[in-house]
């Protein structure tokens, strides 16, 4: 049985406009990957664009308006900096801020000061981040596993800590990374929790699968801060194959490979169908929530949104078609006001959640990103791989972000 648990972290954000199409709802240009068009969407804001030296979202200092388009310090507007990358035709450009050699990544997760993410090797498995400011000279810093992780969705954030589901050796179970880099496990590591799979914060909880025995197979609770015992929210059965978990404030989704379920998450006891396959369609790829509506994505390539607040019945076609810009939508992830999505083309892009259409942002293309990207209010991060290397063979991922 696999089980990936995912969550959503709310913050505030914005969006900007793609191939020279205005996305309705954007609040602010993100910029975009050089093209026809790139340099009109680079200028354009909610301030009807740049008119005069201290036109822009950052500090009010003179820029030159002529450099607008190469200036990475005020880039497409004044006061834009693109926080270590370059600026083309007013665009921000990705930067690398660092390269580890590992066989698979997992994350990132943003919190209040940092970029999260794990590594797995033959030498171990190891947490690692570096700060907002750059990871500097020496690279990541980084802590020892006792074991390694389940998937890429097993790490998690609660805006300062980060969490890992650590499975097999002798510390299994779930893990806090404070910012004070200590390891501290919040569930008990004596094999209760066998395989502590992917996991999701909610709240001040945080929510993950135990996947074998012993311990019972299912789907628990256990506070952020390790105060109480992780309990059983509902037990699972082998037929049961929950593939993705969206945390909010009061509500949990969880989803198979064909319906959508919910339940209150202060008092989670059971699941209700939120989505049947009727619906949903199969092989659900994706599932994401700004608190209002959900979105997933299917096998039949579609990318749906549905209002979180009853049972769905008649779900929006996001992308009713096969491709986004000719690629498929296979990870979605939100923050704040927007939603993430990349493509199996290395793509990704971004729109305004309560707004989205079928007119993306085109945020940034790499060969190939590993799993979901994570943003903050001034930045989206994301891992890089080689596509040309097999999976399980060591490789440099590259740890990028690009400045919104």
């Amino acid at each position: 049985m696999v089980v990936a648990v995912r969550v959503a972290v709310a913050a505030a954000s914005a969006c900007g406009a793609v191939a020279g199409a205005a996305a309705a709802g954007c609040a602010k240009d993100y910029g975009a990957a050089p093209g026809p068009d790139a340099l009109l969407d680079g200028v354009a804001s909610d301030e009807g664009g740049a008119t005069d030296a201290t036109t822009g979202d950052g500090p009010t200092a003179a820029c030159d308006l002529a450099k607008i388009a190469a200036d990475p310090d005020n880039c497409g507007r004044c006061g834009h900096s693109c926080l270590g990358g370059g600026c083309a035709a007013g665009a921000c450009q990705p930067a690398l801020l660092a390269t580890v050699t590992a066989t698979e990544v997992f994350g990132p997760v943003v919190d209040s000061s940092r970029v999260v993410f794990a590594t797995s090797s033959q030498a171990g498995s190891r947490a690692q981040w570096c700060p907002k400011a750059g990871c500097g000279a020496g690279g990541p810093l980084a802590v020892d596993l006792p074991s390694s992780l389940t998937s890429r969705a097993a790490i998690a954030t609660d805006g300062t800590n980060a969490y890992l589901g650590i499975v097999g050796g002798m510390g299994v179970g779930v893990f806090r990374l404070g910012q004070d880099a200590l390891l501290t496990p919040i569930t008990p590591t004596d094999g209760t929790f066998q395989n502590a799979d992917e996991l999701g914060v909610a709240g001040t909880d945080v929510f993950f699968l135990n996947s074998f025995q012993p311990g019972e197979i299912g789907l628990y609770r256990v506070p952020a801060d390790g105060t109480k015992k992780a309990q059983l929210i509902v037990p699972v059965q082998p037929s049961d194959r929950f593939t993705h978990l969206v945390g909010l404030a009061g509500r949990v989704f969880v989803s198979d490979f064909q319906s959508i379920e919910t339940c209150a998450g202060t008092s989670c006891a059971s699941l209700t169908v939120f989505a049947d396959p009727s619906i949903t369609h199969l092989d659900i790829t994706g599932l994401a929530s700004d608190g209002v509506t959900l979105f997933w994505t299917s096998d039949t390539k579609l990318l749906l949104a549905c209002a979180v607040g009853a049972t769905c019945t008649t779900p929006t076609a996001v992308v009713g078609s096969a491709s986004i810009e000719g690629a498929v939508p296979i990870a979605l992830s939100i923050h704040g006001a927007d939603l993430y999505v990349v493509t199996d083309a290395g793509t990704l892009f971004t729109c305004v959640a309560s707004s989205c259409t079928t007119t993306f942002h085109r945020l940034a293309t790499d060969e190939l990103i590993v799993g979901m990207a994570a943003a903050d209010d001034t930045a989206v991060y994301w891992l890089g791989g080689s596509r040309t290397v097999e999976a399980g063979t060591a490789q440099a991922f590259r740890l990028m972000r690009v400045a919104k």
